[in-house]
């Protein structure tokens, strides 16, 4: 679980700023979830954002909901078995 965990936590933008990394390392950031959760919480409590906090929000329902889908049809698949 550490494994995924750290490297997520350390491309969220918790500990450093977002702006002026290089071109790959920003992609990274923007595919990492956690990314929006850090950002969200910065807009909700310092009012300091990145992106905008309905696009915070929706991007970690969307992929909650495609995470929820992929689980439930792996487990579908694996109780079958």
């Amino acid at each position: 679980m550490s494994f995924v965990v750290f490297p997520l936590f350390f491309l969220s933008g918790a500990l450093f700023p977002l702006r002026n990394l290089p071109g790959w390392l920003s992609v990274l950031t923007k595919i990492d979830p956690a990314t929006y959760a850090v950002d969200a919480l910065r807009n909700a409590i310092l009012g300091i954002q990145n992106y905008s906090f309905t696009t915070d929000i929706g991007i970690l329902v969307a992929f909650t909901m495609g995470l929820g889908v992929f689980g439930g049809y792996s487990f579908g698949r694996m109780k079958a078995v």
